[in-house]
C-alpha cells in the first residue's frame, strides 16, 4: 500500500513540473524583454551604430605597433597613437575585437591592428611613412583603389645614364653608374615590394585612368650608351631580368640600333633622332633642340617616333625644352615629355614637364631611398 501511494505521489509531481514548464513557456513567449539586458561588452554596442551584416567599407591593416620602427611595414607607437586621436576627434567610431571601426556615412571602414596576416582583403596598408592627410583621404573615399595597399598620390622617376663596372672599367662622367651600386638598388626595391611601372602604366596613372600602388617608381635610362645594350657593356638588362623590374630607355635612335635593347623589362621610347648635341644660335652654343624649328623638330621626332613605332612619351635632350618643341609633340599625339627636376611626378604636373631624380655616381643607397620613399 505504501508503495502504491509513493508511485502516485511521484506521478502528480511529474505532472505538475510538465504543467508549470509549459505554461512559463507561454508567459515567456509574450513578454518584452527590450531595453533591459545590461552588458559591458563593447561588441553589442555595435548593433545600434552600425548595420549589420558587419561587412566594412573596406579594411585598412595597422602592422604591429612598435615603440621604435626602423622598416617600411611597421608603424611606432606615437604614430599609430595620433592616426586614433585624428579619427576618435573627426568621426564616429567603435571597437570590436583588434578594430577600430570608423563610420563613413551608411558604411564604415575597419582599422584592423596589429595585424600580421597576408590577407588579401585588405584595401590599404598604413606603414610608417603614413601621414594623418593620408588617413583622411582614405576615409574620404579620395584614395579608393582596386588593390592591396596605399594608392599612390605621387610618383618618383628616376633617371640614370651610364652603367659601369668599376674593378675593371672607368668613367669619368658624374652620370655613370657603378653597376654594385646599380644592383644595390634594384635590389632594394625588390625586397621592399616596389611595383616599378611599365611606361604606359605610368601614362595611364598621370592621366587618372589607373591607381597605382603608392609604393610605385619609374626608372628610366637616357640615350642608350655605355652599359645599356648587348654591344655596348651589357650591364643593364641582365640586371634588370634579375630581379625582373621594368625600366623605359630612352633612346637616341639616329645613334643606336634599337634590335640591341630587346627584353621583356625594357621599354624603347624616344630621346630624338638626331637632335642630341649642341649647335650655335644666337651668338651661343645651345641644345640643339633650342636652335631648331618647328619643321625641323617635327622631322626629327617623327623619325624617332616611327622607329620606335610608340608616341608614348618623349625626353628632352639635355633637360632643355621650349613651347616650339612641346607644341611639335602634341602635334604629334606623344602622350608625355620628361625633363630633370628633382622632385617625384604628380598627376597635378604639365604632362610635358615631368620631373625626375638624377642619379650621379655619387648617390648614396640611402639618398636613393629618400627619393623613392
Amino acid at each position: 500500500m505504501r508503495i502504491k501511494k509513493f508511485w502516485m505521489c511521484i506521478i502528480i509531481f511529474l505532472s505538475c513540473s510538465i504543467y508549470i514548464a509549459i505554461m512559463l513557456d507561454r508567459s515567456m513567449d509574450h513578454m518584452d524583454f527590450s531595453g533591459e539586458i545590461e552588458s559591458n561588452d563593447e561588441n553589442l554596442s555595435l548593433i545600434s551604430d552600425f548595420e549589420k551584416p558587419f561587412i566594412p567599407l573596406y579594411k585598412v591593416k595597422v602592422p604591429v605597433v612598435k615603440d621604435t620602427c626602423d622598416q617600411d611595414e611597421c608603424i611606432t607607437k606615437q604614430s599609430y597613437n595620433s592616426i586614433k586621436s585624428f579619427l576618435e576627434s573627426n568621426y564616429t567610431t567603435n571597437r570590436t575585437n583588434d578594430s577600430l571601426l570608423v563610420n563613413q556615412s551608411d558604411d564604415y571602414i575597419e582599422f584592423v591592428e596589429n595585424a600580421e596576416s597576408d590577407d588579401t582583403s585588405y584595401t590599404y596598408q598604413i606603414n610608417r611613412y603614413t601621414t594623418i592627410n593620408d588617413v583622411k583621404e582614405v576615409i574620404e573615399g579620395k584614395k579608393v583603389a582596386s588593390f592591396n595597399g596605399n594608392a599612390a598620390s605621387q610618383v618618383p622617376v628616376l633617371n640614370y645614364h651610364f652603367f659601369y663596372d668599376a674593378t675593371n672599367e672607368s668613367c669619368n662622367e658624374m652620370i655613370c653608374l657603378d653597376v654594385k651600386n646599380f644592383e644595390a638598388q634594384l635590389k632594394y626595391l625588390k625586397e621592399n615590394n616596389f611595383k616599378t611601372l611599365t611606361i604606359e602604366e605610368f601614362r595611364a596613372w598621370m592621366y587618372g585612368e589607373i591607381e597605382v600602388p603608392q609604393k610605385s617608381v619609374l626608372l628610366t635610362i637616357d640615350d642608350g650608351a655605355m652599359g645599356t645594350s648587348f654591344i655596348n657593356g651589357n650591364k643593364l638588362i641582365p640586371l634588370l631580368e634579375k630581379y625582373q623590374i621594368h625600366a623605359t630607355l630612352f633612346l637616341i635612335t639616329g645613334w643606336w640600333d634599337k634590335a640591341n635593347y630587346q627584353s621583356d623589362y625594357l621599354d624603347l621610347q624616344s630621346h630624338g633622332n638626331l637632335i642630341h648635341e649642341y649647335a650655335t644660335c644666337n651668338g651661343s652654343s645651345k641644345p640643339k633642340l633650342l636652335c631648331s624649328t618647328s619643321d625641323q623638330l617635327r622631322k626629327d621626332f617623327a623619325s624617332s617616333m616611327a622607329t620606335l613605332e610608340s608616341n608614348i612619351s618623349f625626353c628632352f635632350p639635355f633637360y632643355a625644352y621650349n613651347d616650339t618643341a612641346i607644341n611639335v609633340l602634341k602635334e604629334l599625339d606623344f602622350k608625355l615629355a620628361f625633363i630633370g627636376g628633382n622632385r617625384k611626378a604628380k598627376r597635378t604636373d604639365n604632362k610635358y614637364k615631368i620631373p625626375r631624380y638624377v642619379i650621379y655616381k655619387t648617390t648614396s643607397l640611402n639618398s636613393f631611398k629618400n627619393m623613392v620613399n
